[in-house]
Parts: C-alpha cells; sequence; structure tokens
C-alpha cells in the first residue's frame, strides 16, 4: 500500500492460443487467503477482447464473486458485451447464491477490457508527449468510459528486482489523471510499477514461473439469449 506494507504478490502472464488469441492472466493473492483473478481471451494482434472472467475471494466474508464476460452481437443492429455476475456464499460453494445478466452495449471501434489494462498499455508508442484516447469497458461494474493516456517522460524506477529505465505514462479518467505507470525502456516495454487509484502500488519483482492455461467459464444459460 502507500505506507510500503507489502498486501501480496501477483504473477501477470501471457498464453497463445491455438485459434489466433491471447490469455491475458492476472493473479493476485495474500496470506490470508483471499484473491482476485482475472482472464481476458483477446484477438493476438489488436487486443479486442472475446470473452473473460474475473473471480474475487473474500475469507473473512467467506464468499466467492466471479463475473463472465462475452463480446459480441447482443442484437442484430447491437454490439456490447454479455455480463454474468455471481455471488458463491460459502466461498467453497458450487452453486451460485445469486446470478445476475447485465448486457451492454457499446461501439465496436476502439473498446478494451479492463482487466487487460496492463498488458494493453505495454503496447502504447513510447514517445514524449504521444497521447491516446479509448473506450474501457468495467465489466464487473456494468460501465464503461473514455480513458486517456499521455506518455510523460522517461524516469528511473526502483523495485526489487533493480533498478530501470522507464516511460511514465499518465492515465486519465473523467478529464483528470488518476493512475500513474512506469514501463521499461527495453522493447518488451514491461510494467515496472503502478499506481493506480486506490492506494495501492504495484512493483515488478523479477520474472515468474508461467501458469497453466485457464480459460473462462461459460455464461449461464440465461445470459446467454
Amino acid at each position: 500500500n502507500e505506507d510500503e506494507e507489502q498486501q501480496g504478490e501477483g504473477v501477470l502472464s501471457v498464453t497463445p492460443g491455438d485459434d489466433g488469441t491471447l490469455e491475458l492472466l492476472q493473479a493476485f493473492s495474500d496470506e490470508e487467503g483471499n484473491s482476485d483473478r482475472s482472464v481476458v481471451i483477446v484477438k493476438d494482434g489488436t487486443l479486442r477482447p472475446v470473452r473473460g472472467e474475473r473471480t474475487i475471494i473474500d475469507r473473512k466474508e467467506d464468499r466467492r464473486v466471479v463475473a463472465r464476460t462475452l463480446y459480441g452481437d447482443l442484437r442484430p443492429d447491437t454490439f456490447g458485451v454479455r455480463i454474468a455476475q455471481l455471488t458463491f456464499s460459502p466461498a467453497a460453494s458450487t452453486d451460485a447464491s445469486d446470478t445476475r445478466c447485465s448486457p451492454l452495449s457499446i461501439d465496436e471501434d476502439y473498446f478494451y477490457d479492463n482487466d487487460a489494462s496492463l498488458f494493453l498499455w505495454r503496447t502504447l508508442r513510447f514517445e514524449q508527449g504521444y497521447t491516446v484516447t479509448y473506450t474501457n469497458v468495467i465489466a464487473g461494474r456494468r460501465d464503461k468510459r473514455a480513458i486517456t493516456l499521455r506518455v510523460r517522460k522517461q524516469e528511473k524506477v526502483t523495485t526489487a528486482a533493480g533498478e530501470f529505465d522507464a516511460w511514465a505514462v499518465g492515465i486519465e479518467g473523467e478529464g483528470r489523471e488518476t493512475q500513474r505507470a512506469w514501463f521499461a525502456t527495453t522493447p518488451d516495454h514491461k510494467l515496472l510499477a503502478y499506481n493506480n487509484s486506490e492506494g495501492q502500488v504495484f512493483l515488478y519483482a523479477g520474472e515468474a514461473e508461467q501458469p497453466d492455461p485457464d480459460p473462462p467459464g461459460d455464461l449461464p444459460e440465461k445470459c446467454r439469449g
């Protein structure tokens, strides 16, 4: 957190699929058994989302909340994302205690899934002053908003893995900068540090073992129509 107390650890990974897609995984957890895991299947080359799943486990409340997404035509003339929100209480239950279907219409151009952001931002044109705006879909909140990215300047960043040259990028929502991220100046542009708007700081700690692929689950039948 902002007081420099370690809250947990996480792994980010990219796994190529056999059908021209990529699996983008973020898996965070702490010693108390809380976890936040998201998987987004995107099209290779564009990173446009196809489907996804985010699972949050709250050990104190003994609850598991799952949001699944499927992008495509909602109706013949409307594009969007179908969202299924499932709550499991207790967390280990296999039957959802609550299921909600929340379709959201979006424009077909320039949209991306919020859970793919830390991967998407690595594909920026890293030159000082470069600015781009796109539509960010936050499926778990059934929300969409314009996000503007601004490449600021090169800086030194120090993490547990060492000192790195980095590009600082400002992330703006609703007309003001609320977050900042730092990416390596090397061609891989790996994420080195990320300060979000919730008082959390993520720092690069080194290379991790590649996890096994874990694709998103299917939407419940009642959320597909």
